[in-house]
């Protein structure tokens, strides 16, 4: 996802579409520094709604890159989100 400017996040929420089941295995969520990708977070299955969190960060391209899948993943919501959460 290209953002129209830099934005800060610290959590993602995604939510994987099952009507044909259950697919996502495994999931990372990047973010690009203009030269290369940047692992976010990694974590498994995706399901009806996963609430990832993560460190802030600054960026304005983001991806979701589907590691494992037993079938094509369908994926409903990617949005972002800055909760300023102390951890």
């Amino acid at each position: 996802m290209n953002l129209a400017k830099p934005v800060t996040f610290d959590h993602a929420l995604l939510m994987e579409r099952l009507d044909n089941g259950q697919h996502v295995q495994k999931f990372r969520i990047e973010v690009s520094d203009g030269r290369r990708w940047k692992p976010l977070v990694e974590a498994g299955a995706i399901g009806h709604k996963r609430i990832a969190a993560f460190p802030a960060v600054i960026a304005s391209r983001v991806r979701l890159n589907i590691l494992s899948s037993t079938s094509e993943a369908e994926i409903r919501e990617f949005e972002l989100f800055f909760l300023n959460s102390a951890r």
